[in-house]
């Protein structure tokens, strides 16, 4: 009632005309179904619709306003799509009904592409599985012939591409072998490596498309990722195992040609004697200098001081050296110059030196501390 707000109105009756709706945020207008309100209840009143009221999918605000004789009243409502109701109320529907129906839609066109989602999907297995089948004979651990049904026609094919076995009797041992051969004609595969377990005409192969040139290259380098016999990788280990004996960071700076190396260094008195040091990168770096005495504890002495002296930032590589210079104990001397009679003699002190005629004889001579040091 407008005089108290409390007070039920029961007997009113408002015509269509004069009940107003919004649909979706638009004007308000009378609603196009003729019939006047009803009372139900309570002072609750029924009102009728039609398709023209509820034909805009959104919000829908009903508002009464009379007045003379009750206060305004308004109720927001929501119109949905007929399947949107049907998934929400229906009887008997569920979540998933609808959602399990959404499979139908992968034939749909996709407006990006023009083509369908499960052709798009289809395309690019095709492009990643080349073939899958069960082995049909295995010849060797390494050599297998796989079904008539593949498609591979031409020889060498699948050379390159990945070989990834399952276990026909434990689908969770799987192993993955690079494929060096194919045979079309016999359809024999030929793999680099026997795969990690027995391999029967029960397991599964599938092949699929190797990484790029690219890829490969840019992979990090170890026994793990490129550890086959004769392979690029696995020389260009070898290769640099034969030139860096070592590399890491310098643990601490104890003279300008005296350094200690950090805990990737070998930890063997006079294991890097007659190296060469580099520093590689950080403060200091390119610059050299042989190593002339190394303990266990990781210290270095050097033929010569740093012209920039590194710091425990620095990165180091233990090379081996252009000129190897042998300083074992066991057939040389470390001292000092006795006495320099010209530019090319030169008596050494009797302390270190044996004193036998020819001994040195052809050996290098390292000079490294004082004047002329560096020089050998």
């Amino acid at each position: 009632d407008k005089t108290d707000g409390v007070t039920e109105e029961t007997g009113l009756t408002t015509a269509a005309a004069a009940i107003f709706l919004s649909k979706n945020g638009g004007d308000f207008a009378a609603k196009n179904e003729a019939s006047a309100n009803v009372h139900d209840q309570d002072g609750w009143y029924i009102i009728i619709f039609d398709a023209t009221d509820t034909n805009t999918v959104g919000e829908l605000i009903v508002m009464i306003q009379a007045p003379a004789t009750h206060l305004p009243v308004w109720k927001t409502y929501y119109v949905v799509e007929e399947d949107t109701y049907t998934w929400m109320f229906a009887a008997g529907s569920a979540p998933d009904t609808q959602v399990a129906a959404i499979k139908t839609d992968t034939t749909a066109i996709l407006v990006d592409t023009g083509t369908t989602l499960d052709a798009r999907l289809s395309k690019l297995t095709d492009a990643m599985v080349l073939s899958s089948s069960t082995i049909q004979t295995v010849t060797s651990q390494t050599v297998f012939v796989i079904p008539n049904t593949d498609d591979a026609v031409d020889d060498d094919a699948y050379n390159g591409a990945m070989a990834v076995f399952i276990d026909g009797t434990d689908p969770n041992q799987k192993s993955i072998r690079l494929i060096t051969d194919y045979d079309a004609g016999t359809r024999k595969v030929t793999v680099a490596e026997a795969p990690d377990f027995t391999i029967t005409t029960s397991d599964t192969l599938t092949i699929l498309a190797s990484a790029s040139a690219g890829e490969v290259w840019d992979q990090v380098l170890t026994g793990n990722t490129h550890n086959l016999t004769n392979s690029s990788g696995k020389r260009l280990r070898q290769i640099e195992q034969a030139f860096v004996h070592a590399s890491g960071t310098i643990a601490n700076v104890d003279g300008n040609h005296t350094v200690t190396l950090d805990g990737g260094a070998v930890a063997t008195a006079d294991y890097y004697i007659g190296d060469r040091l580099q520093i590689a990168e950080g403060t200091g770096a390119g610059q050299s200098r042989v190593v002339t005495a190394y303990s266990s504890g990781k210290v270095v002495i050097l033929d010569s001081d740093w012209t920039i002296n590194p710091d425990t930032n620095s990165l180091y590589e233990l090379d081996a050296a252009d000129v190897h210079v042998s300083l074992s104990d066991a057939d040389l001397a470390s001292g000092f110059v006795s006495v320099a009679t010209n530019t090319t003699t030169i008596t050494l002190d009797a302390t270190n030196a044996v004193a036998t005629t020819d001994y040195y004889k052809n050996e290098f001579i390292v000079f490294t501390h004082g004047t002329g040091a560096g020089q050998a």
